[in-house]
């Protein structure tokens, strides 16, 4: 229930994320548009509360860089609450989006 509470509220109001399907474990991978830094959008995430790992952290080749790990284990009003603090997040991300690459 809380995998699908938070998929449709990134759905709502981020639809232009990829958020892959979860077949087991407490997370959604998301994938960035426009090849934004998954690292750089993490530290604007915490910025507004929330805490989650970009594909740095989670990808040993460095393929995924782009990516997001969004864990679904809170309840779920607290979800949709994440959900509208990522997108201002986003929303104050400069245009490239976080493109460069972090270090």
């Amino acid at each position: 229930q809380r995998h699908e509470v938070l998929a449709r509220a990134l759905a709502e109001r981020l639809p232009e994320w990829r958020v892959h399907p979860c077949h087991a474990g407490w997370s959604l991978w998301v994938q960035l548009p426009g090849g934004a830094s998954g690292d750089v959008f993490a530290s604007a995430a915490l910025g507004q509360g929330v805490a989650l790992l970009g594909g740095r952290a989670t990808s040993p080749d460095e393929e995924f860089l782009d990516h997001v790990r969004l864990c679904f284990s809170a309840p779920a009003d607290l979800l949709v609450e994440a959900v509208e603090r990522l997108a201002r997040a986003w929303e104050a991300m400069p245009a490239e989006r976080g493109s460069a690459v972090a270090v």
